[in-house]
């Protein structure tokens, strides 16, 4: 069994993550000290995305339980999406199309 905190996220694409950071800083005229905030195109629980992914055949971190659950350790604002930028760019790729990937 693994066990994860009870929060919603919405994952990035780390090659797109990397392409933003890197048109942020190299855009001419552009103040660097802007907070910029970027995010995935989907939000869901982390149990939920662990779970797709160990349908999909994968592991994680090397290990492949057979039941995910979560646990309310973290909060209400963090559980209900307080992590996820709402004014932010949003990447492309979707977590179906990463998996399939």
């Amino acid at each position: 069994m693994a066990l994860a905190p009870t929060m919603l996220m919405a994952p990035a694409l780390r090659e797109e993550v990397a392409d933003f950071v890197a048109d942020v800083v190299t855009a001419p005229g552009q103040a660097r000290h802007e907070i910029r905030a970027i995010r995935g195109p989907e939000a869901d629980t982390i149990a939920n995305f662990a779970r797709r992914i160990l349908a999909a055949g994968g592991d994680l971190g090397g290990q492949r339980p057979r039941t995910v659950k979560e646990a309310p350790y973290l909060g209400r604002g963090i559980a209900n999406g307080g992590l996820i930028p709402q004014d932010a760019f949003v990447t492309s790729t979707r977590f179906e199309e990463w998996l399939a990937g």
